[in-house]
């Protein structure tokens, strides 16, 4: 009779992982293999890659404590994999920092009760992770448009310091939305829209790489850059884009009252 053998999956994602959140994963881990026999023929590994090309590989989780060695590099991968021959059942974690690429934990075997068991205390740390947030994972679409009608309006702005002759008949729609403050301000600033929705795009993109799916945080402040380049965005916001937000509230108002 042939056995059945169980999967389960967790799949990772908008997560901040530090050292601490590694270390109790790999304690799961260390705990199913230190609690077999002797007999019962099964290995276990943790791996971790770092950004100056280095990758350290051990058996034992000293490796995720607090005062490792890794405090000194910038982690960008922790892969922990348990293998128990006897049965062929294992676990697999894969953890990468950035965007497109596979995190998940699988969980594999012929005992359905202890697949699902493993995979729920996994899933429990999972949980705990700190969710990656900010603004721009938050409120894409909000942030698409404020982006849009910023560049737009620039464009806009720039246009207008060119000198340029007035056209000789105003036609009958234009001349409603110039006597009427309120259209006047909806049509500028949906024209703003329009004109910088291209560059907008391309800024999200950009943006997308400081909010990773996967953030890991290990190492000295100064080589995690996504964390320091969120800093230097906020002041940019405060200066550049919030200015913009009140002209616009402002010329709705007016629009509404004068």
């Amino acid at each position: 009779m042939s056995t059945i053998r169980e999967s389960r999956q967790i799949s990772i994602e908008r997560k901040i992982i530090r050292i601490g959140d590694l270390h109790r994963l790999a304690a799961v881990v260390k705990a199913e293999y230190g609690s077999l026999n002797q007999e019962q023929y099964s290995t276990v590994s943790f791996l971790v890659r770092c950004a100056d090309n280095s990758s350290f590989e051990s058996e034992e989780i000293e490796i995720f404590e607090a005062g490792s060695f890794l405090a000194k590099k910038r982690v960008i991968s922790a892969s922990m994999s348990f293998h128990r021959y006897s049965d062929n059942s294992y676990i697999d974690i894969e953890l990468n920092h950035g965007n497109y690429r596979r995190n998940a934990i699988t969980v594999r075997g012929s005992d359905s009760t202890w697949v699902n068991g493993i995979t729920g205390r996994l899933s429990d740390i999972v949980e705990s992770f700190d969710p990656q947030s900010g603004f721009a994972t938050d409120y894409p679409r909000l942030l698409n448009v404020i982006l849009a009608l910023g560049y737009g309006s620039a464009f806009i702005w720039i246009l207008k310091a060119i000198p340029l002759s007035p056209p000789r008949e105003i036609p009958e729609w234009a001349r409603i939305i110039r006597e009427a403050p309120l259209l006047r301000a909806l049509f500028r600033y949906l024209s703003g829209i329009l004109v910088g929705i291209f560059p907008s795009l391309l800024t999200m993109w950009k943006l997308s790489e400081l909010w990773p799916t996967i953030e890991i945080q290990i190492g000295p402040e100064h080589l995690l850059l996504e964390k320091s380049r969120r800093r230097w965005l906020a002041v940019v916001f405060t200066a550049c884009v919030l200015p913009l937000l009140l002209s616009v509230i402002y010329d709705i108002i007016k629009g509404i009252w004068i």
